[in-house]
């Protein structure tokens, strides 16, 4: 089996740099790769292949040069700059100015920039100006590029949303000035456009610790009147770290709204952790009883970390009641943190006694890891053949405690208790668990543990890294070596990482319609997507070929960040599982400007595997970074209302009547 897949892989390369095969040069494609050309656009897109790729920004085919141009957004030579801004510059197709743009955009450099500047200057077309405003931000780096957005903004006044993206772009660069401040609160002054307000208030929530005081009456208007739930959530969020006692009476009033948005909800709780726990715990008491899960995520998330001892009655009653596992799990970590009671050490045990899923298992586990009497579980737990999110949850639990003054003062006064928790370190690295090897490097590198000073000979950690399959194993890979190079006082290689990525399976698409629909059912209810086979067929070829094989079928949601993303697909169920080979990043003009997006999960570009992402809200500081290879076009609500250990049943393609 093994060396068939191997003469697939080799067969499939020699198809590319040889004759096209007959089988697909015959067959009825149901999208745009029924051309070869593009087939071999897109294959040496995938390939990073920039010398072949180059040769069709040339082409007398406009359709060949747009192609060629788009790819380099994924590819990201900045070798190929010239070219790009010849194109944009001087080509003749619209489409092209707008691919070399993008692509252009996507080097992220200030070399760029004379380039673009020159197509702000010459195209009047709304959709390139666009496309080259935001490519202008991505590749800002200082304040004179910034005062040049204030000249195009007198000249093009109609172009507000693509300059406020270039300056969030330029923010992300941490070039950030009053010109973009002033422009997002003009926009929520008196914009009534939605996407100028997404745009304008992810600005204004991604750089909050910029000054905006002077601004504040303007956003809380903006707040009161604002109807869009994701311009709302993120005008709150702007306001994160701000703590008068007007902002507190303020979001008590929107709170008092029946309709406040989930996600607004989310963001009030955000900006109240801020305030001292007498002020606002009440807030997130009665948060923990909200119709939505994710309001109760973030209010127990809050309270395991603020409770105080004198309301451990509170803590543990509120505990037994909470019938959410996530929500009940933090409130009884939070217990065994500040108290060791008879009571709450049973009622762990009675939980845990009947419990035979795997997530609600490690939640508990990590409640029974709060103090350091569960050390000999946790050990064992490490080296004992169960799931890997016990496994995981377990080591984890032993690293925090690491954490804890009074844990490190008992291994400092114990000789044999260091040395066995070293020796039981030592162990969990050589398993080659991913996650384990994962976790112990970022452990070794935190300036916040003493675990470095507890370890006299590091030779082990070559042998661990001797361990690790790639690229099964390549975040742990990854990480591992970051920290073998930071103990020996060496800087790392710039991309040393070893590549094991194939190739597009075209056999996978040819019958896949540029609009073709697939149908996730999970435990909350079904999802529908539709794919993006045309900007990212790797990523699609991939992703059908696994549902096909029933890959996805079983497998959980294992990572929810309320207000932000739920992600499942992952192998092991702990979010350290990928397939034996990768895939490449598949740039696209497609954007995280809108709830229900569906990613792919990575460890750096070019490391994409199996596992999904779909998000509950715009996220665009993931755009240009993060593949996005479908939409979702029904079952939000569901989406919304998945946790962590919630099941994909099956996912299935939707035959077209």
């Amino acid at each position: 089996m093994k060396y068939a897949v191997r003469l697939f892989l080799v067969l499939n390369c020699i198809f590319f740099s040889c004759k096209e095969q007959e089988s697909l040069t015959d067959i009825d494609w149901k999208n745009k790769f029924n051309d070869e050309e593009l087939r071999k656009i897109y294959h040496y897109k995938d390939q990073r292949d920039s010398q072949q790729l180059s040769q069709y920004l040339s082409n007398i085919n406009s359709e060949y040069r747009e192609e060629a141009a788009f790819a380099y957004g994924s590819v990201q030579d900045t070798s190929v700059i010239k070219d790009l801004g010849s194109l944009v510059i001087n080509d003749t197709s619209l489409a092209v100015k707008n691919a070399a743009a993008f692509s252009l955009g996507q080097t992220r450099s200030d070399l760029a920039l004379p380039y673009i500047i020159s197509a702000i200057e010459d195209i009047n077309e709304p959709k390139v100006i666009s496309t080259t405003l935001k490519a202008y931000g991505k590749c800002a780096y200082t304040e004179e590029s910034l005062n040049y957005l204030a000249e195009v903004l007198e000249r093009l006044p109609d172009e507000k949303e693509p300059l406020m993206w270039a300056y969030y772009y330029a923010g992300l660069n941490d070039n950030l000035s009053e010109l973009g401040d002033k422009l997002a609160i003009d926009i929520i002054k008196n914009s009534l456009d939605i996407p100028e307000r997404i745009a304008a208030s992810n600005y204004l929530s991604r750089f909050r610790k910029r000054d905006f005081s002077a601004y504040q009456k303007d956003i809380d208007k903006a707040i009161v009147n604002e109807s869009n739930p994701y311009v709302k959530s993120s005008l709150i969020k702007s306001l994160i770290g701000v703590t008068s006692d007007d902002l507190l009476n303020f979001l008590q009033n929107v709170l008092a709204d029946p309709d406040c948005d989930y996600r607004a909800y989310i963001s009030i709780l955000k900006v109240m952790e801020g305030y001292s726990y007498p002020k606002v715990n009440t807030f997130f008491w009665e948060a923990l009883n909200h119709p939505h899960q994710a309001v109760n995520i973030t209010a127990s998330n809050y309270l395991k970390n603020n409770v105080p001892k004198s309301e451990i009655r509170q803590l543990i009653d509120a505990a037994k009641k909470q019938q959410k596992g996530r929500a009940k799990e933090d409130l009884l970590i939070r217990c065994k943190e500040i108290a060791s009671m008879k009571e709450v050490d049973d009622y762990l045990l009675e939980q845990l006694a009947g419990e035979t899923n795997n997530y609600k298992i490690a939640r508990l586990l990590q409640a029974e890891a709060a103090d350091r009497f569960s050390i000999p579980l946790l050990q064992k737990l490490i080296l004992t053949d169960t799931a890997s999110i016990i496994t995981t949850t377990a080591f984890e639990g032993l690293l925090n405690q690491l954490k804890k003054e009074d844990f490190i003062a008992y291994l400092e006064s114990d000789s044999l208790a260091k040395s066995n928790f070293v020796k039981s370190f030592k162990e969990a690295m050589l398993t080659g668990d991913v996650a384990l090897v994962y976790l112990g490097a970022l452990a070794l590198r935190d300036e916040n543990m003493p675990l470095k000073s507890y370890i006299e000979d590091y030779e082990f950690l070559k042998e661990a890294l001797n361990t690790l399959e790639l690229p099964l194993k390549i975040e742990a890979w990854i990480e591992l070596n970051k920290t073998i190079y930071y103990i020996e006082g060496k800087e790392e290689p710039i991309n040393h990482i070893p590549e094991h990525i194939g190739t597009i399976n075209w056999s996978m698409l040819h019958d896949i319609s540029k609009d073709e629909k697939v149908l996730i059912n999970t435990s909350k209810g079904d999802i529908l997507i539709e794919l993006m086979v045309e900007s990212t067929p790797g990523t699609v070829a991939m992703f059908v070929e696994l549902l096909k094989d029933q890959f996805y079928n079983g497998k959980y949601f294992h990572r929810n960040v309320p207000d932000f993303v739920i992600q499942g697909g992952c192998p092991r169920g702990d979010g350290f599982g990928g397939l034996p080979e990768t895939i490449r990043s598949e740039f696209s003009y497609q954007e995280y400007i809108e709830e229900g997006m569906v990613g792919i999960a990575s460890a750096g570009k070019d490391t994409e595997s199996c596992q999904f992402f779909i998000t509950h809200s715009p996220a665009p500081h993931l755009n240009g970074r993060y593949t996005i290879f479908a939409k979702v076009k029904d079952g939000m609500e569901v989406v919304h209302q998945l946790e962590v250990g919630d099941q994909i049943l099956h996912i299935d393609r939707v035959v077209s009547e």
